[in-house]
C-alpha cells in the first residue's frame, strides 16, 4: 500500500523516496545502504531482502519507471540509481520458486537497458555499465538453486537463451565496441555457468552452443583475442560430448560454405 501511495504522489515522489530509503529500504538491502552512506552499518536483513518483498519492489519499481516525473527522480541521483540496481540484482537470483519474479526483473531490465526506454542525457555515458550488469544478471541466472523445481529453472534459462540470442540480433550492432565485447564474454560464462550446472546442462547445452556459435561466426568481433577467448572456453569442455558435437557439426557447415563461395557453380 505504501508503495502504490508513494507511485501516485509524483510531484512529492522524490520526499517520499528519500523518506523510504532511510525507514525501510535500508533495511531490506542494507550492504547497499552502507555503500551509499545512508546508514553508517548494516542493520536488517543482511543479506538479502525477503521474496515477497522482492516481488513487490519490483512491480512498483516498474510502474514507477513508466511515469517520466518519477523516473526523472530515480536517475537524478546515485542512491537512487544504485537502489533500483540492487533491488533488479536480488529480484533476479531469488530461489527459483520465484521464477516470476526472476522474469519480471529480466524484463524491466531490457526495457531500461536495452529497449526504448530513454536514459537521461546526463548518465547516457554510463548506458554500457547498466548494460553490463543486465548481462552479468542474465549470466546468474543459470547459477539459482534448482532443488525445488528442476523443471522450472530448465525453462527459465531457455528463455534466457533465447534473450540473448534476441539481443545479438536486435541491438549488438548499435552497442559500442566495448559492450559488443561485454556481450560475448557474458555468452562464454552463460556456457561456464551452465556446464557446471549437472540438473540442466544435458537439456540446454545443445541449444545454448548452437546460439553461441552462430552469433560466433556470425557477429563482427572476429578479432583474434576474441577468437581466443571462444577456443579457451570451449576446449576446456571437450571433455562434455555437446561442444565436441556442436563444433563438428559448425566446422562442417563452414566447410560447405566456404567450398560454395570458392566454388561456385
Amino acid at each position: 500500500f505504501i508503495l502504490q501511495f508513494v507511485g501516485q504522489r509524483a510531484n512529492y515522489f522524490e520526499f517520499w523516496l528519500n523518506l523510504l530509503k532511510n525507514e525501510f529500504f535500508c533495511s531490506f538491502y542494507p550492504a547497499m545502504a552502507v555503500r551509499m552512506k545512508i546508514i553508517p552499518q548494516e542493520i536488517g536483513f543482511t543479506r538479502y531482502c525477503p521474496v515477497q518483498l522482492q516481488s513487490l519492489n519490483v512491480a512498483h519499481f516498474a510502474q514507477w519507471m513508466k511515469n517520466p516525473q518519477i523516473n526523472a527522480v530515480i536517475w537524478s541521483s546515485e542512491e537512487n540509481i544504485q537502489l533500483l540496481l540492487e533491488v533488479l540484482r536480488q529480484a533476479s537470483s531469488v530461489p527459483i520458486t520465484e521464477s516470476t519474479t526472476i522474469r519480471a526483473a529480466v524484463g524491466m531490465m531490457k526495457s531500461l537497458f536495452m529497449g526504448n526506454h530513454e536514459v537521461p542525457s546526463e548518465i547516457s555515458g554510463r548506458l554500457p555499465e547498466f548494460r553490463d550488469f543486465f548481462f552479468s544478471q542474465l549470466a546468474g541466472v543459470f547459477l539459482i538453486p534448482n532443488n525445488e523445481d528442476v523443471t522450472e529453472h530448465i525453462a527459465l534459462c531457455s528463455e534466457v537463451i533465447s534473450e540473448l540470442k534476441s539481443i545479438y540480433l536486435e541491438s549488438y550492432s548499435g552497442m559500442c565496441e566495448q559492450t559488443q565485447e561485454s556481450f560475448l564474454h557474458t555468452l562464454l560464462q552463460v556456457m561456464l555457468n551452465l556446464f557446471n550446472n549437472a540438473s540442466i546442462v544435458s537439456s540446454l547445452a545443445d541449444t545454448l552452443l548452437d546460439v553461441i556459435l552462430f552469433i560466433w561466426i556470425n557477429t563482427g568481433r572476429n578479432t583474434d583475442k576474441m577468437w581466443k577467448a571462444l577456443q579457451d572456453k570451449l576446449s576446456s569442455l571437450f571433455h562434455f560430448i555437446q561442444p565436441v558435437k556442436q563444433t563438428k557439426i559448425k566446422l562442417i557447415q563452414l566447410t560447405l560454405l566456404i567450398n560454395k563461395m570458392t566454388y561456385p557453380q
